[in-house]
């Protein structure tokens, strides 16, 4: 059975939460079942926490919890809006022009976000690499840094 069989089992019998900030966990479970239920050693896969890199960060949508606790006090003060109604694409362009307009030095961060994935012999496992599909063109091993 290839990898690929195995992730499209696996993706099918449990609900993957792709949601920004469940990596690391499916991961984790993604792990944890190749080696107990496919009998995968543990030698040849490892849980990497590192980065991902986005074209568009606007598009991943931002939240309010990309702004660190000084930045969120600042944008809740300049915000003439109530952001708690606000539709997640209008809030996270706010969120974006206010970095860009208060936050110069940030910016470049926002490119790349916290993520982690699992790797079998030197391949990327990315059960939630969907969260990046709106947010960038075509995903490659490039946009996978570090670990």
């Amino acid at each position: 059975m290839t990898i690929e069989t195995l992730i499209k089992e696996y993706t099918q019998e449990y609900n993957v939460d792709t949601t920004r900030g469940q990596c690391y966990n499916e991961s984790e479970n993604l792990y944890w079942w190749l080696v107990e239920e496919q009998g995968i050693d543990q030698e040849d896969l490892e849980v990497v926490r590192g980065e991902f890199l986005v074209d568009n960060p606007v598009l991943l949508p931002l939240t309010l919890q990309d702004l660190k606790t000084a930045e969120y006090d600042q944008f809740v003060d300049t915000i003439d809006s109530n952001i708690y109604n606000m539709y997640e694409d209008e809030l996270s362009e706010l969120i974006w022009e206010f970095i860009q307009e208060h936050h110069k030095d940030r910016v470049q961060e926002f490119y790349t976000i916290p993520h982690a994935w699992v790797e079998y012999q030197g391949e990327i496992i990315d059960v939630t690499v969907e969260q990046f599909k709106a947010s960038t063109g075509n995903i490659t091993e490039d946009n996978y840094i570090g670990g």
